[in-house]
C-alpha cells in the first residue's frame, strides 16, 4: 500500500531531535514512497546541509516557504504529497520502528479516515503516556483534543474536500477533527504507543500564554460559524480550558501530566 509522509520544520527544532526523527521515518519497517517536507523560514547552515543530502532521495521533495502559519504549511504540503494516505510526522518526535506497519493495517481493517495513537512524552525522567480513545465520538471531542496529531495517517482527498487545516494557531489540528466529525469522516486511535516526544519546561510556557488563550476564543467562533448548536456545548468546557491557562506553571503542569499514564 503506497503513502506519503508529510513533515514540517522549522528552525527551532534541534539538529539532534531532526536527526532521530528523520531515522526512524527511514528506518521504519515499511518504506515510503513519497516523503514530503516543508521548510517553514530560515533555517540554520546544519540543517540546510542535511536536507541538502536528503535531495540525492528521490522519494524525498524538500519546498522552502517564507515563515507563515502551521495550517499554510499543512495544507501546502498536502497538496504537493502524491498518495491519498499521508502519514503526519513531526520533525522532533521518534517514530516508532513499526509505526507505518501497524497504522496502515488498523486504517485499513476498521476502514477510517482519520487515525491516531497513544504518544509517550519524556519529561523529568519519566515516561508519560497519553492514551487516546480508540473510536472518536461527540462525548470524546467536547473537552480535549482526542487525536495527538503527530501520530496521525490520514486520508488525503477526504481532509481537502472538507477545507483542510483551518487557520486557528494552536488548535489547527483540533479544528480538523471537528470539522471530520461534522463532515462524518471516521476517526479513531490504535491503542499503541507509536510515537514518542520530549517535553521541557518550555513545552508547557507554550501551552499557557495569551496567544493560546486566544485560541480558545478563535475556536468557540469556529464552531459558531460552522454548526451554532454544538458550538453551545463547547462554551463550558472551552472555559474550563481557558482557566485552566492562567493557573500559575508549577500547577498547570501538574494538571498537565494528570492527564498522563506513568508508564515507569
Amino acid at each position: 500500500m503506497k503513502f506519503s509522509v508529510l513533515m514540517p520544520v522549522h528552525n527551532g527544532i534541534k539538529l539532534s531531535d531532526l536527526e532521530n526523527s528523520l531515522r526512524s521515518i527511514l528506518n521504519n519497517s515499511i518504506k515510503f514512497d513519497d516523503f514530503v517536507i516543508i521548510v517553514d523560514g530560515i533555517v540554520d547552515k546544519k540543517k540546510k546541509n542535511l536536507f541538502f543530502k536528503l535531495k540525492n532521495n528521490k522519494r524525498i521533495k524538500i519546498y522552502y516557504k517564507k515563515k507563515t502559519s502551521l495550517s499554510k504549511i499543512l495544507n501546502f504540503g498536502l497538496n504537493k504529497t502524491k498518495n491519498d494516505l499521508v502519514f503526519r510526522c513531526d520533525a522532533d518526535d521518534k517514530n516508532s520502528k513499526k509505526r507505518f506497519e501497524e497504522q496502515l493495517k488498523f486504517f485499513k481493517n476498521n476502514k477510517l479516515d482519520i487515525l491516531g495513537s497513544n504518544l509517550c512524552e519524556k519529561f523529568e525522567g519519566k515516561k508519560l503516556v497519553k492514551i487516546m480513545p480508540k473510536y472518536i465520538f461527540l462525548i470524546n471531542l467536547i473537552f480535549r483534543n482526542p487525536v495527538n496529531h503527530m501520530t496521525v495517517i490520514y486520508n488525503k482527498k477526504k481532509i481537502l474536500k472538507i477545507g483542510g487545516y483551518p487557520e486557528i494557531p494552536f488548535m489547527e489540528d483540533y479544528a480538523l477533527w471537528l470539522m471530520s466529525f461534522m463532515n462524518k469522516l471516521k476517526i479513531g486511535n490504535i491503542q499503541k504507543t507509536l510515537v514518542y516526544s520530549n517535553l521541557d519546561i518550555n513545552t508547557f510556557k507554550r501551552r499557557r500564554n495569551l496567544k493560546t488563550i486566544q485560541s480558545e476564543f478563535y475556536l468557540l467562533f469556529f464552531l459558531m460559524k460552522n454548526n451554532f448548536l454544538l458550538s453551545l456545548i463547547f462554551v463550558i468546557p472551552i472555559t474550563l480550558r481557558i482557566l485552566s491557562k492562567i493557573l500559575p506553571l508549577d500547577m498547570f503542569k501538574i494538571l498537565y501530566i494528570s492527564f498522563r499514564k506513568n508508564n515507569d
